[in-house]
């Protein structure tokens, strides 16, 4: 079991394969020799760093980014108003549950092909599902009952 966060289907196969080879050599008493990777994840950080920028500098990319969601997110907001079941407590306790379901097999099967069609993984199939619910539940849209751009005016 492999979090979402800790790595995505693009990264599972290497790691799969590595781990496939450090358990077989283990169990025929060799040691492992893996080749080196010709770019490490410090590779990427220091190319990132070079492409974004910092804060600091208002030309770089990451402040001109900073600088728009600023922009684009600022009248949002301070507290998403969902339907609840109970009214939200004064002060918030950060105290979570846990609801268990079953996702029937078919439903299973048929979010897996929509994963599959659109080339993404069954976490980012489920988390878009949850952002157009959230979307539709309290966020809702820039213009009322208007969900396309074609009716804003």
């Amino acid at each position: 079991m492999l979090h979402h966060i800790a790595g995505d289907g693009w990264s599972l196969a290497p790691l799969t394969r590595d781990l496939a080879a450090a358990y077989e050599a283990r169990i025929q008493g060799k040691s492992i020799s893996l080749p080196a990777e010709p770019v490490q994840y410090a590779d990427y950080a220091i190319w990132q760093q070079k492409l974004l920028g910092n804060e600091e500098k208002a030309d770089s990319l990451f402040a001109k980014q900073l600088s728009y969601w600023k922009g684009a997110l600022h009248d949002l907001p301070e507290e998403l108003e969902l339907p609840y079941d109970f009214p939200r407590p004064q002060e918030g306790s950060f105290n979570g549950a846990t609801i268990d379901f079953t996702i029937e097999p078919a439903l299973h099967q048929n979010l897996l092909e929509l994963a599959k069609q659109h080339q993404v993984s069954l976490f980012m199939v489920l988390q878009a599902s949850l952002a157009a619910l959230l979307t539709r539940l309290g966020a809702g849209y820039r213009y009322p009952n208007r969900q396309s751009n074609c009716w804003t005016e």
